[in-house]
C-alpha cells in the first residue's frame, strides 16, 4: 500500500512541475503576444500620423485656383460645344489650366 501510495506521490509531483512549466510557458507566449500587439499599435499610429502629415502638405501645395467662369464659357464657345445656361465641367480642360498656373 505504501508503494502505491509513494508511486502517485512522485507521479502527482511531476504533474505538478509539469503543470507549472506550462503555466509558466503560457504567460511568456501572452506577454509576448501582448508585446507584439502594443508595437504593432505603435507603428500603426506613427504611420497614421506621417500619412496626415503628408495630407497636409499636399493640401498646402495645391492652393484652391479661382476660375474666370467668362473664359471659359467663352472658350467652350469658340471651341462650339456649350450651349447658354450650360455649366463647363471639362475636368480636363481645368486640369490644363491648373498645371499651367503651376509652371
Amino acid at each position: 500500500m505504501e508503494a502505491q501510495i509513494q508511486e502517485l506521490m512522485d507521479k502527482i509531483t511531476e504533474a505538478s512541475a509539469e503543470s507549472i512549466n506550462n503555466f509558466r510557458i503560457a504567460n511568456e507566449s501572452n506577454n509576448l503576444i501582448l508585446s507584439l500587439k502594443s508595437r504593432h499599435e505603435i507603428s500603426k499610429e506613427k504611420f497614421e500620423l506621417e500619412v496626415k502629415k503628408l495630407q497636409e502638405r499636399l493640401k498646402e501645395k495645391d492652393e484652391y485656383i479661382e476660375f474666370d467662369e467668362e473664359q471659359f464659357d467663352n472658350k467652350k464657345k469658340e471651341e462650339g460645344g456649350m450651349q447658354k445656361g450650360e455649366a463647363f465641367s471639362n475636368p480636363i480642360a481645368i486640369m490644363k489650366l491648373r498645371v499651367n498656373k503651376l509652371t
